[in-house]
């Protein structure tokens, strides 16, 4: 009868090493996976839209203002490097 019932060790397997396993695994599923690297890519992609929403406003057309906007965005990040922020 003892082997019938595996000498313990299914339910022991069960418990200690499967059972655990199964709640990590649906922790790692829903928290990790479905939240951070699902959501943070579409959390990025909204947020990239709305700036490109509001920077929307300030194309016009002109080439002037599109070479002075190009040269305040490169002397920004020149300054960035520059001062070593990170």
């Amino acid at each position: 009868k003892a082997f019938a019932a595996g000498l313990g060790l299914d339910a022991a397997y069960t418990r200690f090493l499967a059972a655990p396993y199964a709640r990590l695994s649906a922790f790692l599923w829903r928290g990790v996976d479905v939240d951070v690297l699902d959501g943070l890519p579409t959390a990025l992609a909204e947020g990239t839209a709305s700036l490109a929403e509001g920077l929307r406003t300030l194309t016009t057309g002109r080439v002037s203002v599109s070479l002075t906007v190009l040269l305040a965005a490169a002397a920004a990040i020149i300054t960035w490097l520059a001062l070593g922020w990170t």
